[in-house]
């Protein structure tokens, strides 16, 4: 998980520095390794962070098995991270995402994936057609047609920016921003809203025995196995929504109040003890990010992209489309919109949509050539510049 949260409660440029990519979405080995090549020189560099500070030769090569080869993961790391992943039928925004109603994504057709690239699904169900029935397993591994500068280019899809939030005229995010300097370096960071975690520290302390009893009631009133989900809803607003009013009059902005009372209500369902400490109470407006202030004099995102691409018009993507609310609901009106979905051959080609043969499957997926391209070349490389390296010492 330590790469799905990095970066989180921090600035970054994440589009802009794809569109000055070559418009290439990259592959993890990209990313985080750096190889964008294979020629002797750039798996030279790959290897002198940590394989070529081996005390020896024989170290070195089991530094060079670990790093192709030891992972946390699910999936065999050299298929993972030669692979561009991407969520099939849905927008992942809630289990990786960026800043939350000001997603920036990119939408590829499904023919055009399964047609031109070799592929996997990480989940249980191998289907173009619909969603991995658990989001965290909605990963479709992408392999790009090369080793060399290998990627998936973002014009072969179509990048969804938000259209109507309002954002800071200098970054494009939602929230105010000051400048840190040291090492002789700038870095924007998030200023955190101390008036408000104080405002609500005070107002859980002061309705501590509230609120538990408001839960206590909930949870009498659809503990029966005849409540559907509606009764729930119904009797969730009947006592929790006066929160989410009293939390929008200290001054959480509308779309952060909903969130803070669910954070409220869990936390108090989980926690074994009658009483909370400052520490937790401010926590609960911390770990759902709802504590940063917010971008002022803003400006709306479209008004912000749309700028930017006028001052670099050769970064501007080949089809883009500005879209309100959800993602994934933004994706289903933009098909609705224009007639996409009408001409579905699934049901005559099959849910890998007629291309079978560039799908490669888990109990191949370590060996198949396909999905570990360049994998004999790179150890034959690694191998040699480590012999070299050691036996010129």
């Amino acid at each position: 998980m330590v790469y799905h949260s990095g970066g989180m409660n921090q600035f970054s440029n994440g589009l802009v520095d794809i569109l000055k990519d070559e418009k290439l979405l990259r592959s993890p080995l990209v990313v985080r390794g750096g190889l964008k090549a294979r020629d002797e020189s750039s798996v030279r560099e790959w290897l002198s962070g940590w394989v070529l500070e081996a005390e020896n030769e024989g170290e070195a090569e089991k530094r060079l098995i670990d790093l192709l080869h030891r992972t946390i993961a699910s999936a065999p790391k050299y298929p993972d991270e030669t692979a561009v992943h991407f969520a099939n039928q849905i927008v992942a925004d809630s289990y990786y995402g960026g800043e939350r109603n000001n997603e920036v994504f990119i939408v590829y057709p499904s023919d055009v994936i399964a047609s031109q690239y070799n592929y996997a699904f990480n989940g249980w169900e191998k289907d173009f057609t619909k969603p991995q029935s658990e989001q965290k397993w909605n990963d479709v591994f992408v392999w790009p047609r090369t080793v060399e500068n290998p990627g998936v280019s973002i014009d072969a899809g179509i990048v969804f920016l938000p259209d109507e939030t309002p954002v800071d005229p200098g970054t494009g995010s939602r929230y105010a921003c000051d400048v840190k300097k040291g090492d002789g370096k700038e870095e924007k960071v998030m200023i955190e809203d101390k008036k408000l975690v104080e405002a609500f520290t005070e107002w859980f302390k002061q309705n501590q025995s509230r609120v538990r009893e408001a839960c206590k009631t909930y949870e009498k009133e659809t503990n029966s196995y005849f409540s559907t989900y509606r009764d729930r809803t119904e009797v969730y607003k009947k006592y929790f929504s006066i929160f989410t009013e009293e939390f929008l009059g200290m001054g959480f902005k509308p779309d952060d109040t909903d969130r803070l009372t669910r954070k409220t209500v869990s936390s108090v369902f989980s926690h074994s003890q009658d009483f909370f400490n400052e520490e937790q109470i401010s926590g609960m407006v911390r770990s759902i990010g709802v504590n940063w202030k917010r971008a002022e004099k803003t400006i709306t995102a479209k008004e912000y992209w749309e700028k930017f691409f006028q001052n670099y018009p050769h970064l501007r993507p080949k089809h883009v489309e500005y879209y309100n609310g959800d993602p994934t609901s933004a994706v289903y009106l933009f098909q609705r919109k224009h007639n996409i979905g009408k001409a579905d051959t699934s049901g005559i080609d099959g849910v890998l949509l007629g291309f079978d043969e560039n799908h490669v499957s888990p109990d191949v997926i370590e060996k198949d050539p396909r999905s570990n391209p360049g994998y004999e070349e790179l150890v034959s490389t690694a191998r040699r510049i480590i012999k070299d390296h050691y036996g010129s010492k």
